[in-house]
Parts: structure tokens; C-alpha cells; sequence
């Protein structure tokens, strides 16, 4: 692999790959956080609407109380016993005809209902479907349960006190309004001077909450049993919800705010409201996931984009940088090649980054001296060689002229040492003597000459075997 792509590689994977596993592992963290935030949106626009009906049903409070201030007038006339009827179905005429005034817009309160001491219905109102009027009616009004009733008999005055909100499907056939109200209670405590003595009854008010929340569009409204809440009376499955929403009964028992997904839709889910029986009345507000899905693809665009973007500009700085670091090594090879094959005195002019500015003028030093060394050895050698073959020539010289008198004296010797008759035998054996040693010195000669040939790469070997016992003889009388 070549060092272009390696440095390419590496730093590929050093630059680019901690941003991609970045991104990658903190892309569904914000992506999640996103998404939480989104919901928790649509359920502060939920709570932000049902807070509309809290503070209606506060205003309800207060409409208890002025009931309660302004009784009705048969409370105030006496008792059935000892009043004047005419008298008292003429100031409940007035009455009802002022309630109609100050209540005229006040369409979810659906009934006014009066009691005595003893708990007892005296007096009651119900609105007209068809005509919106505050009517009295014949028919037995439908209160509250009776421990509602005992409880609203010994509240404190002014205070006001609310049922669960009760759910009646039965009644809704007959009465959409009655599907799901509640009921508000107050003690009677008449007028200034009358509110000291005990309280002469309670005024229960029905309010349709059924109706107020109708007015919340695209939302659900579901029984913990899965039943929807209709107002067009037919009869629904008790799990026509759950059918609908699959994995919604496991959310309902949880009993906690939940999100439920499926079939590409979104529903929050929420405990809103407590019914009569203990449970909770949940409502469902569908979730519009198309902004997420939209913002969820363009981070992924942008995300895609920056990492394209950053990988080029890796890239190009990558291979702008292998570029330098290749160029450099060529020169410092090239370099150093120059230096150890020609002994060139190389120059390494490189600038920056100063670690390399330093390098380079350490190499160039080397190479300097590397080359006047090389030159001084060479200037040597030249030296060794012409003295060298002055003294190979010297050699060749002192050999020849001195072979001349030694052959004459090997002659002689040889000569003198044949002549044994006219000779004593000592004097043969000096004759032989010499004759030897100059057979010596020719041969020793004969090596210096062997040495000269030998420096010039002309010698050629004779392996002879020698004699150890004679050529220790020869020795010896050569010493003595």
C-alpha cells in the first residue's frame, strides 16, 4: 500500500470516523428529545383547553353561591304549610323569569334544584331542549346520590362542593345532557341578617360537562371499560375502543399519561377526568406526526449533507497533506541516495513545520560532512595507491638488481664447493654453506617478488609438501 493511501486512511478514520459515530449515536437522543417536546406540546395544548373548563366550572362555583344568597321564594315565604300558594307561585314566576335573565347564556347548567333542611326537594328548574327556557316541571328532578346530599347539608357557608363526574348512558337516551354532568352543592343562606341562623336548605346545580366538552374538537372521549361517549344514543361495545386501539387497555390500567402509535397515527392518551365509580374518564387527542416526520428528514438531509461536505474537505486536506509528506520523502530518499552513492554535498530547503526546518538542516550538515570525509578518504586511497606502487616497484627493483650478484655468488659457491679434491673438507662444507644461504636469500627473494605480484592480483599458488626433519637440519647449520 502506498504511503499516499495510508496517511488517506488514517486520517479518514481519525478525522471523520469519531464524527460519524457522533452522529450516529447522538441522531436518535435528539431526534427522541425532539419528539418528546413536540408531544409535550399537544399536551400542554390539551391541558391548556381543559384549563378553559376547570376555570368554567370555578365560574359555576360562584354562580352556587349566588343561588345560595338569593334563594328561591318559598324558601323565604314560610312553609307549604302556613304560605300563601298564589302568593308563592307568583314570586317563583318572578324568580324564574330573572333566572332566565341572568342564565340565559348559560347553556350547560341544565338544572336548578332546591332543597329544605331535611333534604327534601321543594322547588326545581330545568332548562327546555327546544326552547333554552328555565322551566318548573312536574316530573321528579334527577339529583344526586343521597350521601351527596347529606355531605352538601353541613358545609360550611359559601362553600361549594362537586361530584365525581357522573356518566348515565341510560339517561342519555332520553336526555343527550344527562351523558355525563356533574352536580354542585351549597348551603341556602338567604340574606345578611338570615345568615347567622341555621341554613334553611341547599341549592343543587347540574352541570352538563358532556356538552362543554363536546365543544373540544377531534378528541376522544373513552370509559376506562373502552366505551366511547356518543350523543346520538346507540349502543356501543365495550370494546369498540380498545378494537380500535390495540394495546389501549394495558395503557388504561397503567393509569399514566401514555402515547400510543399505530397505523401511522399518534393519540395521547390522558386520565382527564374521575367518574363516579372511581375510574377515570380518559381523553385521546390525535397527535399530527407529519411535522416530526418532515423535521426528521431534513436533520437526516443536513446531517448527510455536513458529513458529504466534511469528507470532501477531509479528503482534499488528506490528500493535499500526502502530497507533502510524498514529496518530502522523495526528497529526503533522492537525498540521501545523492549522498551515499555520489557524495554529493545535498541542501534539504524545507520550511516548516519546524521539527522538519530542523531536520532538514541536520541532514544537510550530515551530508556535507559525509561528503568531505568521503573526499578526504578518496584523496588517501589515491595516496595509499601511488605509494603503494612506488613501493612495488621499488620492490621489483632491489629484487632484480639484487638477483644479479646472488646468481654469481650461487655460481661460484657451487662451483667452489664441487671442486672437494682441491679442497679441504672443512672448506667444501663453507663452500656448501654459502652456497646454500644464497639459495636462501634467492628465494626470499622470490617471495618479496611474490608479495608484489600478490598486490597486484597476478599470484598464482603451488601447494608442495615440505619435509619438517631436513628443512630443520638446514636450519640449524644455517644458524650455527
Amino acid at each position: 500500500m502506498r504511503l499516499r493511501t495510508q496517511i488517506l486512511s488514517v486520517l479518514f478514520l481519525f478525522a471523520l470516523a469519531p464524527l460519524i459515530a457522533a452522529v450516529l449515536i447522538n441522531r436518535p437522543l435528539v431526534l427522541d428529545r425532539v419528539e418528546a417536546l413536540y408531544h409535550q406540546a399537544h399536551l400542554l395544548n390539551l391541558r391548556a383547553d381543559f384549563n378553559d373548563l376547570d376555570q368554567h366550572l370555578a365560574s359555576r362555583h360562584e354562580m352556587v353561591r349566588l343561588l345560595s344568597k338569593l334563594p328561591e321564594p318559598g324558601s323565604l315565604l314560610g312553609d307549604e304549610e302556613s304560605a300563601d300558594y298564589l302568593q308563592i307561585d307568583l314570586a317563583r314566576a318572578r324568580y324564574t323569569q330573572w333566572l332566565n335573565q341572568i342564565l340565559r347564556d348559560q347553556l350547560d347548567i341544565i338544572q336548578i334544584l332546591f332543597l329544605d333542611r331535611e333534604g327534601s326537594e321543594r322547588f326545581w328548574l330545568e332548562r327546555d331542549r327546544a326552547t333554552l327556557e328555565w322551566t318548573p316541571t312536574t316530573r321528579r328532578p334527577i339529583g344526586p346520590a343521597a350521601e351527596f346530599l347529606a355531605a352538601g347539608k353541613n358545609l360550611e357557608r359559601g362553600r361549594v362542593l362537586a361530584t365525581p363526574i357522573s356518566l348515565d348512558p341510560v339517561a342519555a337516551l332520553t336526555d343527550p345532557r344527562r351523558l355525563m354532568s356533574l352536580h354542585m352543592i351549597s348551603s341556602i343562606t338567604g340574606s345578611t341578617e338570615q345568615q347567622s341562623e341555621a341554613p334553611m336548605g341547599s341549592v343543587v346545580m347540574t352541570i352538563d360537562v358532556g356538552g362543554m366538552a363536546n365543544a373540544y374538537r377531534d378528541t376522544l372521549w373513552v370509559t376506562e371499560d373502552g366505551n366511547y361517549l356518543r350523543y346520538n344514543g346507540a349502543e356501543q361495545g365495550a370494546d369498540q375502543a380498545f378494537a380500535d386501539f390495540p394495546g389501549l387497555e394495558q395503557i388504561f390500567r397503567a393509569g399514566k399519561l401514555a402515547l400510543w402509535k399505530g397505523d401511522g397515527r399518534q393519540v395521547i392518551w390522558v386520565p382527564m377526568l374521575i367518574t363516579e365509580n372511581g375510574g377515570f374518564l380518559w381523553v385521546g387527542r390525535n397527535v399530527d406526526p407529519s411535522p416530526l416526520a418532515a423535521f426528521r428528514n431534513a436533520v437526516t438531509v443536513r446531517m448527510l449533507a455536513i458529513i458529504l461536505a466534511l469528507v470532501v474537505a477531509v479528503l482534499f486536506v488528506a490528500r493535499w497533506f500526502a502530497l507533502r509528506i510524498e514529496r518530502t520523502g522523495r526528497e529526503l530518499t533522492e537525498g540521501v541516495r545523492r549522498m551515499l552513492q555520489n557524495d554529493d554535498s545535498v541542501v534539504f530547503s524545507w520550511r516548516s513545520p519546524r521539527e522538519l526546518r530542523e531536520l532538514g538542516d541536520g541532514l544537510t550538515r550530515l551530508a556535507e560532512s559525509h561528503a568531505r570525509h568521503n573526499s578526504a578518504l578518496k584523496q588517501h586511497a589515491r595516496e595509499l595507491e601511488v605509494s603503494n606502487r612506488y613501493k612495488s616497484e621499488f620492490l621489483a627493483n632491489v629484487s632484480h638488481e639484487l638477483r644479479t650478484p646472488l646468481n654469481s655468488i650461487l655460481l661460484l659457491s657451487k662451483m667452489l664447493s664441487e671442486r672437494r679434491d682441491e679442497l679441504s673438507l672443512d672448506q667444501a662444507r663453507q663452500a656448501q654453506v654459502i652456497y646454500d644461504a644464497g639459495k636462501d636469500l634467492r628465494s626470499l627473494i622470490d617471495n618479496i617478488l611474490d608479495i608484489s605480484r600478490i598486490e597486484a592480483g597476478q599470484a598464482v599458488l603451488h601447494p608442495e609438501t615440505i619435509e619438517l626433519p631436513p628443512l630443520i637440519d638446514e636450519l640449524m647449520d644455517l644458524v650455527s
